[in-house]
């Protein structure tokens, strides 16, 4: 399943582009599932986009990575956040996500 980019949120002053591809089990890995079922996974980076999937019940984060998980199309209906190794469950109302290495928190005086 590829990922499709919805909005882009600026992070400090520069947008890169997005990486779609499947992680396994790197250090910034992202995995959604939908009931129990893994259905796709990517490398969290920089970019802040806010990205759509057909719906998801659960997301995997590793512990350098920070996902805000929303049920809208512009990401500003807010479910939860997923940080530092958790698994979020939303319920099945997932369908857009943004997610960010930790570091680039920190970059831009947002994170911990």
């Amino acid at each position: 399943m590829k990922l499709q980019p919805v909005t882009l949120l600026w992070v400090a002053s520069i947008a890169l582009e997005a990486q779609d591809k499947d992680c396994g089990s790197g250090p910034t890995c992202v995995k959604l599932y939908n009931d129990e079922q893994l259905f796709t996974s990517y490398e969290a980076d920089c970019t802040n986009i806010c990205y759509q999937y057909s719906s998801f019940s659960k997301v995997e984060v590793d512990p350098d990575v920070t996902c805000s998980l929303y049920s809208d199309l512009n990401c500003k209906n807010f479910i939860r956040d997923v940080i530092n190794g958790q698994i979020g469950e939303t319920h099945g109302t997932g369908q857009f996500m943004t997610c960010l290495l930790d570091v680039c928190l920190v970059e831009v005086g947002v994170g911990k």
